[in-house]
């Protein structure tokens, strides 16, 4: 979304106003009929197939995972659907199919579509043939790790869905596509279906002049080489009273909602038009798209949102068929179905776990090259869905470096949004024309009224009825204690930060609030953070409520943007007075009654606050105790004097001190350490260092970590030295 121009802002004041609204349902093409030849069972992934009636694999794109519906007819998917991977002349690959009972013999029809969905794509972990104590990991079931995660690809962005009329002049722009090596990207673009059928550089005008369902398709290559892929899908219709393929009018949205805290939109679609069963299935490709009138001029669709999806001010919603919602009245002659955003079908697709660590040349595909948020989430959704294969992808959060990323198994979006909100205090939310945005949070975003754009300043005249204002008289939260680690790729150093705000004491309302575990690049970030946490979550206004009179169809729950309201104290019955205060967008919900849409819309006060106060983690932890519990130290001893310890092994755990701190019973190991910090001499007294360690491990290889207290050492903490002495050899 984006701030309107004078000119258009004045259009959207213009009134009376009315939408024609219109339901596209994306029919794909087929891109090969066959059946099956030969016996396979629920493990095979590979079949042979025979008896091709309609196209042929030249329409079979590999990893673009098109939809394979298998059945026992034509056409039908009574067996279930599943994704090819790639085909040859006599057979086709899947990804794991087990859910398909193949019939013994073969017979079975497979019908491959252009078209794919979201969906999860497993990995495999095998047992390494030539070492029983390691293991080999795949991606996509076969593909071995070679240079993957060192050079990385790009988030594309293109534009989204489109549905629309013959002799549509529809824009392509790929400049906000981001190359997460940094290096330059170029572009191979194919339009089905258009009067340009290629063409390279960022953007791109095609004109549509014969109504159907066609492809564009977007390939990029970053400067490493690594390329990438992406697909969005076209319906071009003719215009009612034009031609017999026009799109569907006879239709009532309700429930037409977006928020950020439920992280994309929704919709009730009852459709009263005679339709094919077949349509509508589950992961059908929705877009609600229309045409605006201002009084007596129609707009010409060139307002409404920035970016990539510039002039795409007639769609108004993209998404896909929740098959579950899917009800059929008969009597009445209608099909009713729920429409989700991206975000959506990403919560009920769930996958299996994931874990990478940065490394600064990575040689395994649980290794990432200097891993940030960005190229984590990068790497979970290209190597394990097809998400970015289907929607536009915009990382703009402030990102920082982790060391780690675990994904439970668990859905496709809850793995991404939990890394997001538990490192950068952000989110993934989906707009209402499909694209995914993952940002850091209005509430932790320092300066917030200065960086975020402006989409709308308003008064009086822009809203009917009364606002709804919620007023917050005492602090929600008294104290926040915030915290999390700073890592450094190049020397994998991991560096421990605290704080609290609003200072050493809470207030005196509200509720203790603990976080941690965040990505952080310095004390002054978090604290920064914190601090502007602190004054959201007891902002005064947390709540309020606009109607406009006015389409509005800029305005977005993502990116985030702000909203500037001018309300005198008579405006309303709460008696506020505001001038150009700084509200961001939380949730719209849309209205389309008698072809007029009303926009109702949740704001969130933005605010600012003030650096929390740093807290001194100690350099030295509380001791554990091995019986329980734990136990103070005193003071350690420093400096350069010689001490004298003893320290035992007992079941490969090492135990520093004398009989009256620890109850040896049968050590394996005791030994002595003599010399200064700077030079430790370490004679074995008792037993040996047989068996505990790899053969050929001398004391010198073994490292110990320790601070000395009162002439005991205590090992688990500190850093890790090397004996000088390599007194002993297993």
């Amino acid at each position: 979304m984006t701030q309107l121009l004078a000119a258009e802002q004045a259009l959207v004041d213009t009134h009376p106003q009315q939408s024609d609204l219109f339901l596209s349902i994306y029919e794909p093409q087929i891109a090969m009929q066959c059946r099956v030849s030969g016996s396979y069972n629920s493990t095979n992934q590979t079949v042979s197939f025979t008896s091709v009636s309609t196209g042929s694999v030249a329409n079979i794109t590999e990893y673009l995972f098109q939809v394979a519906l298998i059945g026992t007819t034509e056409g039908a998917d009574d067996k279930g659907r599943t994704w090819v991977r790639n085909a040859t002349g006599t057979s086709m690959r899947f990804v794991e199919s087990d859910h398909i009972d193949w019939a013994s013999g073969g017979g079975d029809y497979i019908t491959v579509l252009k078209y794919g969905e979201i969906i999860s794509i497993f990995p495999r972990i095998i047992q390494n043939p030539g070492m029983p104590t390691d293991v080999i990991f795949y991606k996509v079931w076969d593909i071995a790790y070679t240079n993957q995660n060192a050079n990385l690809g790009s988030f594309i962005c293109m534009g989204g869905h489109y549905a629309g009329f013959v002799g549509d002049r529809v824009y392509y722009n790929a400049g906000d596509t981001v190359s997460l090596d940094g290096g330059v990207t170029t572009f191979a673009w194919e339009f089905e279906g258009g009067d340009v059928l290629t063409g390279t550089g960022e953007d791109h005008w095609v004109t549509y002049n014969v109504p159907g369902h066609y492809r564009t398709i977007l390939t990029t290559t970053a400067a490493n080489g690594t390329k990438d892929i992406s697909i969005r899908y076209i319906s071009i219709y003719d215009r009612p009273g034009q031609g017999s393929k026009t799109p569907y009018k006879s239709f009532e949205i309700t429930n037409w909602s977006g928020s950020r805290d439920s992280y994309g939109y929704s919709a009730r679609i009852k459709l009263f038009e005679a339709i094919d069963r077949t349509k509508i299935k589950d992961g059908a490709l929705i877009v609600i798209f229309g045409e605006d009138y201002y009084g007596n001029t129609k707009s010409d669709a060139t307002f409404g949102d920035g970016g990539d999806n510039i002039y795409r001010g007639n769609i108004k919603l993209v998404g896909y068929v929740d098959g579950e919602t899917i009800q059929y009245n008969y009597d009445s002659g209608y099909v009713e179905f729920d429409v989700l955003s991206p975000t959506g079908i990403m919560q009920k697709t769930e996958c299996f776990s994931v874990s990478v660590e940065s490394k600064v040349t990575p040689t395994t595909w649980f290794e990432l090259k200097n891993m940030n948020c960005a190229r984590a989430l990068y790497h979970y959704y290209r190597w394990h869905s097809t998400v970015l294969l289907n929607c536009d992808f915009n990382f703009g959060a402030d990102d920082r470096y982790i060391q780690y990323f675990d994904a439970d198994r668990e859905s496709l979006f809850a793995a991404g949004n939990t890394l997001l909100e538990g490192t950068l205090k952000g989110s993934m939310v989906c707009d209402r024309l499909g694209k995914i945005w993952c940002e850091s949070d209005v509430s932790v975003i320092d300066t917030a009224s200065f960086i975020l754009g402006t989409a709308l300043t308003i008064s009086k005249k822009d809203w009917i009825d009364q606002p709804t204002i919620e007023r917050r008289y005492y602090n929600e939260t008294s104290f926040i204690e915030m915290g999390g680690i700073s890592f450094v790729p190049a020397t994998a150093v991991s560096t421990a930060l605290l704080c609290g705000t609003p200072g050493n004491a809470p207030a005196y309302h509200g509720k203790v609030d603990r976080i941690q575990g965040l990505a952080l690049s310095s004390q002054a970030d978090l604290n920064k953070m914190a601090g502007n946490l602190y004054a959201f979550k007891n902002s005064q206004y947390p709540n309020v409520e606009y109607k406009f009179r006015s389409s509005y169809w800029n305005l977005d729950i993502a990116p985030q943007e702000q909203i500037k309201i001018t309300m005198a104290a008579g405006d309303s019955p709460f008696n506020v007075a505001w001038t150009n205060k700084s509200f961001a967008i939380r949730s719209i919900d849309r209205s389309y009654v008698d072809r007029t849409i009303i926009p109702r819309v949740g704001l969130v006060e933005i605010t600012q606050g003030f650096p929390a106060t740093t807290i001194v983690i100690p350099a030295i932890p509380p001791v554990i105790n091995t019986e329980g519990g734990t136990y103070k130290s005193n003071p350690p001893t420093r400096g350069g004097g010689t001490t004298t310890s003893i320290f035992s092994i007992y079941d490969e755990h090492i135990y520093i001190g004398n009989a009256k701190s620890f109850d040896f019973v049968g050590p394996l190991v005791q030994a002595t350490m003599t010399g200064t910090l700077a030079t430790i001499t370490v004679s074995i007294t008792t037993g040996s260092l047989a068996g505990l360690f790899p053969s050929g491990t001398t004391l010198g290889d073994v490292g110990l970590a320790f601070p000395v207290y009162h002439n005991s050492v205590f090992v688990g903490n500190a850093q890790a030295l090397n004996f000088v002495d390599n007194t002993g050899t297993v």
